[in-house]
């Protein structure tokens, strides 16, 4: 408006001029014109103000360009002829549920018991896998994988006919796995447990791949215990509640990057048999890895930790990469075993970092990274050729320390890359 107004007193100044050296070449027996000519300039002048408020309705603002688009509220009507009607993604059979509001809240119980029914009967389906794509939509309501996926035993029973011998051989592995497991825990058990064989535990399998880029959670999102025989995509998905994703099992490539966890994170007890990124991720809440298997490459590059991490009690067989991180929490890395490389290079940790009784077996990149309380390497266990690499490591207050019990790591030479960090260290 106030731009529109010095527009208003420009035009209204040059036609006052241009009027003023007119009137002076007049004979001044003319007077009445020079009404005329003043009664001209103010038309003039409220036209040109009203060209300049003509195109502003006609003109969408700004932010409409960037504006998320309207999403369609999903219908039992319209989730049939999704199902009906199934796309192709990248050569994939898929139930198309993008860009939707899905009401799963308790007051639309008939939909939401409508909606895993349906769904459930299409990707149940034997033969080639049906995909699911939630991406851009926004889910109301707790979402739970379990209604959507096919039950089967972990161990024991026949695996159902519906799988491909491509899926039974992942879900025999994990058995495999389960059954060695389940030995050494009772021949640690003083007394067996009578009712261990009471039953036999069942796992959710989900067949397709599932695309969950963006999506919004508004509820609770409950992924436990679930086997993603497939690719899933979670690109810059939002957890407003709880995301739970413990005892889940990645069977193929799994991408977390841009994701944004409001409450709780859990992936307690997971397993990722195949690669894995969740870089750029915002944990704005307490995260729980603990007790979890990554297989391959585990890519958490430049995501930030805001509450409590637990990164404790895992098994790290591929490379690790936490680089340029940012820790504003406590972070528990302890009892884990490092297969291979870990990196923290320019890691920032505002709080203590528990590295205690951890195994590596390659070195450890700190280069640049940043500490303001405590390392705590206590009692960890350094393999032939492992060692911290730690030029360019930083104390950012007196309270720094980096600790360390000495008889168990070895000699300092051998775990210490940079001679200044000798000196520096005063706690070794």
């Amino acid at each position: 408006m106030k731009f529109l107004a010095r527009q208003e007193c420009r035009c209204r100044s040059t036609i006052a001029s241009l009027l003023s050296i007119e009137h002076s070449r007049l004979n001044p027996l003319l007077f009445p014109l020079s009404r005329l000519s003043s009664l001209i300039s103010s038309l003039l002048a409220l036209l040109l103000f009203a060209l300049f408020l003509l195109p502003t309705p006609l003109c969408p603002p700004a932010h409409a360009a960037i504006a998320q688009p309207d999403r369609t509220p999903l219908t039992l009507e319209l989730l049939q002829d999704r199902l009906r009607n199934l796309i192709q993604s990248e050569g994939v059979p898929t139930v198309d549920l993008h860009g939707l509001v899905i009401d799963l809240r308790p007051e639309n119980g008939d939909f939401r018991n409508q909606f895993y029914r349906l769904i459930q009967s299409q990707i149940q389906r034997p033969g080639t896998p049906v995909g699911l794509d939630l991406s851009y939509s926004l889910i109301q309501g707790e979402f739970q994988v379990s209604q959507l996926g096919l039950r089967a035993p972990l161990y024991g029973e026949a695996l159902s006919p519906i799988f491909t011998p491509t899926e039974q051989e992942q879900l025999q592995r994990d058995r495999r796995r389960l059954s060695r497991l389940g030995t050494l825990s009772k021949s640690l058990l003083a007394t067996p447990n009578p009712d261990s064989q009471a039953a036999s535990p069942q796992i959710t399998v989900f067949r397709g791949p599932l695309r969950l880029i963006q999506t919004r959670f508004a509820g609770v999102a409950d992924f436990t215990n679930t086997f993603f025989l497939n690719r899933l995509e979670a690109q810059r998905a939002q957890f407003l509640q709880v995301a739970d994703w413990s005892l889940a099992r990645f069977s193929q490539p799994t991408n977390f990057a841009g994701a944004v966890f409001v409450k709780e994170a859990r992936f307690r007890s997971s397993i990722f048999f195949s690669k894995v990124g969740f870089d750029q991720v915002q944990f704005q809440s307490d995260v729980n890895f603990q007790s979890s298997e990554f297989q391959a490459t585990a890519n958490f590059n430049r995501s930030v930790f805001q509450k409590t991490a637990n990164f404790s009690r895992i098994e790290w067989e591929g490379n690790a990469d936490f680089a340029q991180t940012r820790w504003q929490a406590p972070v528990f890395f302890s009892r884990s075993t490092f297969s291979r490389a870990l990196f923290l290079a320019d890691a920032v940790f505002e709080k203590a970092a528990m590295f205690r009784e951890v195994r590596f077996s390659l070195p450890v990149n700190l280069r640049g990274a940043t500490i303001s309380e405590r390392a705590d390497f206590g009692y960890a266990g350094f393999a032939r050729g492992a060692y911290l690499n730690v030029p360019g490591l930083r104390f950012d207050s007196d309270q720094s320390r980096l600790s360390a019990i000495l008889d168990k790591l070895g000699a300092t030479s051998r775990c210490l890359r940079c001679k200044a960090m000798r000196t520096c260290c005063a706690n070794w």
